[in-house]
Formats: structure tokens, sequence, C-alpha cells
């Protein structure tokens, strides 16, 4: 990762931070790669990412003490408002960096934009997303605390997911949840792995299965397996 890309992700977690909002908001997809080197605190895990995408849950209903103008606040970092796909999702593009929020899918799904008025914004539904938000973490970044998905769920959620990307997309989101899941076995936290796996249901299980069988990880197939 360039230092460039890594100082402004610093200083957009900043500004979010002093406008409270980072408070209410958990930080998903693969910068969380980067973030768990604070979580597992050991040489044996070091983290690698290879992309300008930083994605931002908001968890339903959304919670935010006061509202803000986010565009003008990631303007001043350079970051320039703009709108992908034709149902006008909002984004936030910079040379280095592109932030999106997302929401959790419910029902049947829409595509629809989800509103968020206290941050003047729209999110994207995303299936899948209450998965990651179903139980957090913080941790330290620089100056501030970061809301992340448990490790557990952030590589049960990579592998769901892989089955539905392009091959290159579907590749890394593996080898991710790979490297997390050996962080969690070296941490004792396989059970926990485990657990977050058998609750799932069937057909989720299924496709995590599959996505384990074409990655080769077969160790990965032996954790999950009830003792």
């Amino acid at each position: 990762m360039e230092k460039s890309q890594y100082d402004l992700c610093a200083s957009l977690l900043r500004q979010l931070d002093e406008a409270h909002v980072l408070d209410g908001v958990v930080i998903v997809g693969s910068w969380c790669v980067l973030f768990y080197e604070r979580y597992f605190n050991t040489p044996e895990y070091r983290a690698t990412i290879r992309t300008r995408d930083l994605d931002i849950a908001i968890p339903i209903p959304p919670r935010f003490g006061r509202n803000v103008d986010l565009a003008d606040q990631l303007g001043q970092l350079g970051f320039v408002m703009d709108f992908k796909g034709s149902d006008g999702y909002i984004r936030f593009l910079h040379p280095d960096l592109i932030v999106e929020f997302l929401v959790p899918e419910r029902g049947r799904g829409t595509n629809k934009p989800f509103e968020v008025p206290a941050l003047g914004i729209n999110a994207q539904p995303l299936r899948f997303l209450d998965l990651l938000l179903g139980d957090t973490i913080s941790v330290p970044f620089q100056s501030v605390n970061v809301r992340l998905p448990h490790p557990a769920r952030f590589a049960l959620h990579k592998l769901l997911i892989s089955g539905r990307r392009p091959s290159e997309k579907a590749e890394r989101d593996r080898e991710q949840a790979a490297a997390v899941v050996r962080a969690l076995e070296i941490a004792g936290e396989s059970a926990r792995l485990r657990a977050v796996f058998v609750a799932l249901p069937a057909k989720w299980k299924s496709q995590i299965t599959r996505a384990i069988e074409i990655s080769g990880e077969d160790k990965i197939l032996t954790l999950l397996s009830p003792m």
C-alpha cells in the first residue's frame, strides 16, 4: 500500500471522528485486513491489501448524534461526491481512495438507495451485511478507535460472497479469509469461528464450504466441523 493512501485513510477516519460520525459506523471490506493487525497483535499476522475501496457500513436504524454535511467534511480532504450506477448510489472519489456507504439489505431487497438524512447522503443496500454487523470490535488506529466486524464474521463473509464475485476478486476474498482464519486459530479463537458458522443458514454454510474447497484450504473445513 502506498503511504499516501494509508495517510489519507487515517485523515478520513480522524475527520469522521471529529464530526461524531465514526462511532455510528462500521468499517467493512478489505481494509479490515489491515486494521486486524491491531486486534491480533502478533508477528505471524501481517496484512497486505490491494484496493482503493473503503467500505463503510451504517447499521439500521442509523444512530448519529447530530446532522453532518458529509460532502463538505470529505471535500476538505479532496474527495468529490459521485453518483454510482443508474440508481444513484452516492460515493466519494479521491485519486487514492473511493469511499462507499452501505446498509444491510432487508426482506426481498430493493434497488433503491437508502436515505441517510443525518449525513446528507444515501447508502447502498447490500446482502449478507448483517453477518458482519452482528458482532463488532473496536481497535485503535492512529489517534482514533475504529469499529470492525469480529474477524470470525469477516472471514466467513469473505468466503460467502466469493462465489458471487469475478474470479480475481473471488480469489483475493478467499486468500484474505484464509489469512484471518489462521490468525484466529493462533489466537485460540477457533471455537468462536465455529460457533458463528454453525449458526448460519444451511444455504450459506454450503456456499462457504464450496469456497473453502475451491481454495484448497482443507484445514478450515476441519476447524468448522463440530468437535
